[in-house]
């Protein structure tokens, strides 16, 4: 099964949920430099494909296997100097949310706005989340990834699975490119949009295996996958109800959080 490390969120990197043309020119690149080649769609999306073709060019040529391509890797590849704003996230506008009153985008660097907090404490739950959602998908293309699924059906399961993927972590780490207003509640703030962000992507998760359920021998298993899958909601929300009333600190709850997707990936083994 893929893993995924925990993605470091440096502005000039490329990482799981960038887009945009600097993708399209990596997934070029490593069409062109590894062996055998990974034979990567160049649509500027950091998928998960992406993402092992750069592990493999890692490992090949003794950098840090994590997926991210920060100067190093970058370098190697002849990509040349990243520059900032590498991710492919929405910018202070939250993420594909509408800010509403009391948010603004947060600066660079992490200084508030005066008379705002920012919210960049939350990251280590965000990446949490981000990470955990990677290894439940990674579970799930590898379990499809096998005789008993037709090509052509697995390519209508896999599309939908990595832009799923994609969605979240871009929707995600653009929460925290926001400050609320001091006064509000920015743990409250932080909980809900990651509950509807978390509940969206699950949800495509259930439907992107729905070409499964009429196969003959893995069907019922995929129903059974849809129905943990959905148990993520309410077990991930338990973590984060702890996160909202303030008891426990981000690193506390970002360890809850991985411990939840943990017992979905192995339900889902």
């Amino acid at each position: 099964m893929p893993s995924f490390a925990a993605q470091n969120n440096s502005s000039g990197s490329l990482q799981m949920g960038s887009n945009g043309p600097r993708v399209s020119t990596l997934q070029s690149k490593l069409n062109a430099m590894v062996s055998p080649p990974p034979n990567l769609k160049v649509d500027g999306m950091f998928g998960m494909k992406t993402a092992q073709a750069v592990r493999a060019f890692q490992q090949r040529r003794g950098l840090t296997v994590d997926a991210i391509v920060g100067p190093q890797t970058s370098a190697a590849l002849g990509l040349g100097a990243t520059p900032g704003g590498g991710g492919g996230g929405a910018g202070g506008g939250g993420g594909g949310f509408p800010a509403p009153p009391g948010v603004a985008p947060a600066p660079p660097g992490g200084n508030a706005p005066p008379g705002f907090v920012d919210l960049s404490a939350f990251n280590v739950v965000i990446e949490a989340v981000i990470s955990g959602f990677q290894r439940v998908a990674a579970q799930l293309l590898s379990w499809i990834d096998s005789d008993y699924v037709p090509q052509i059906v697995y390519d209508r399961v896999a599309g939908p699975i990595n832009s799923a993927v994609n969605s979240l972590a871009s929707r995600l780490r653009g929460i925290t490119r926001n400050a609320v207003a001091a006064g509000q509640d920015p743990a409250g703030f932080v909980t809900d949009r990651i509950r509807e962000v978390l509940a969206n992507a699950v949800s495509n998760l259930v439907n992107a295996l729905q070409p499964l359920v009429g196969l003959p021998i893995i069907g019922s298993v995929a129903m059974r996958y849809q129905a943990v899958l959905r148990s993520l909601l309410s077990m991930a929300d338990s973590a984060l109800n702890a996160l909202r009333a303030g008891g426990h600190a981000a690193q506390g709850v970002a360890t809850r959080i991985a411990a939840v997707f943990d017992t979905i990936v192995r339900q889902l083994s």
